[in-house]
C-alpha cells in the first residue's frame, strides 16, 4: 500500500489496522484444527483466472493429517459443479510466522499424498481431454464423473502440483479469528504455493466449522467487518481535509486487493465512499 501523504505514522497504522485486519486472532493448535471446516459461501479462487474458478472447501483434520474436498464451479452461484478436486496428507505447525502481517499466526506446512480430479460437466471433460491435454500422459482420457489419480501430475493452469514437485509440503499460514473462523495464508500472494516464501497475509473470508455454517455467514461476517465505522470515522476526523480523497482512494484500493470477490470488493468499497463521499467529493468533514 502507498504511504499515506502528510499523515502521522500512527494514524496511518490505525488505518491498516482497522481495515486490514478487523478481527483479533488466536495462535491455534492440532486440537483447535481438529474437525470439518467450510467455505462461508462461493468463493472466488483467483480475481484473474480464466478458467471457470468459483468453489467451495470442505476440509477435515485430525490433529497430524487433512482432508480437502474442493469443489469448482461454472457459476458465482456456485451451483452448476464442474469439477470435484479430492486431496490430502500430513500437516505440520511450526513456530509463529516469521513474518506476520498479523500476530499469533503460525506456519504450517501441508503435504498431500493423494489427489483425485473428477470432472462433472462436458466443459470439464473437454478442457481436460483438449486444450489442458498438455498437462496429462498421452493414454489419458477424462470421463465424465470419474476420479482420476492426478497425485503425479504438474499442470500450472489447474495450479496442481505432483507429490514430488512439492515434496516439502505447501508453505501456508494458520490462524484462528476470536470469532471462531479458520484463516490459512491468501493464496493470491504467491504463484505456487509449494516454493518460499510463504504468504505473509491471511485470506479474508476463512471458513467455518461445519456445524456453524449458515447462508447468511458471509453477509453477517461482511457486516461485521464493515462495523468499525467509529473507529474509521474517529481517524479520519484528525485528517486534514486536502489529504481526505487520497485516504478514500486509498482505502478502496487495499479493499479491492484483500477481497476475494470483486463484487464484495466493490460493495466494501462503496460504502466507504457512500459513508464519506461528501468529503471525497466537496473537502468537507464525513458524517
Amino acid at each position: 500500500m502507498k504511504s499515506l501523504p502528510n499523515i502521522p505514522i500512527t494514524l496511518a497504522s490505525l488505518l491498516l489496522v482497522v481495515l486490514a485486519v478487523g478481527d483479533s486472532v488466536a495462535q491455534p493448535s492440532p486440537s483447535a484444527l481438529e474437525g470439518r471446516w467450510v467455505s462461508r459461501s462461493c468463493e472466488i479462487l483467483s480475481p484473474t483466472g480464466e478458467l471457470p474458478n468459483y468453489i467451495t472447501r470442505d476440509f477435515t483434520f485430525t490433529e497430524t493429517e487433512w482432508e480437502l474436498e474442493l469443489m469448482v464451479y461454472l457459476d458465482r452461484e456456485c451451483s452448476a459443479a464442474g469439477m470435484r478436486v479430492r486431496i490430502g496428507g500430513a500437516y505440520e505447525l511450526g513456530d509463529q510466522a516469521a513474518e506476520p502481517t498479523y500476530t499469533d499466526v503460525r506456519e504450517g506446512n501441508f503435504f498431500y499424498d493423494h489427489r483425485t480430479n473428477e470432472p462433472l460437466d462436458p466443459f470439464f471433460v473437454n478442457l481436460l481431454n483438449t486444450d489442458l491435454a498438455f498437462c496429462f500422459p498421452d493414454d489419458l482420457t477424462w470421463e465424465l464423473n470419474t476420479p482420476v489419480d492426478t497425485i503425479t501430475f504438474d499442470c500450472d493452469a489447474l495450479g496442481m502440483h505432483s507429490q514430488q514437485s512439492c515434496s516439502d509440503g505447501e508453505y501456508d499460514l494458520v490462524a484462528i479469528y476470536e470469532d471462531g473462523a479458520l484463516h490459512l495464508g491468501d493464496r493470491f500472494q504467491t504463484a505456487s504455493m509449494c516454493q518460499l516464501p510463504r504468504p505473509t497475509l491471511l485470506e479474508p473470508k476463512g471458513l467455518v466449522r461445519f456445524e456453524e455454517r449458515s447462508p447468511n455467514a458471509l453477509g453477517l461476517a461482511r457486516s461485521a467487518r464493515l462495523s468499525q465505522n467509529t473507529r474509521v470515522q474517529e481517524a479520519l476526523a484528525l485528517l486534514s481535509e486536502e489529504n481526505m480523497r487520497t485516504v478514500i482512494s486509498e482505502i478502496s484500493a487495499n479493499l479491492h486487493n484483500r477481497y476475494y470477490s470483486t463484487d464484495e470488493a466493490v460493495e466494501a468499497a462503496l460504502y466507504f465512499e457512500r459513508a464519506y463521499g461528501g468529503v471525497a467529493a466537496e473537502g468537507g468533514r464525513g458524517p
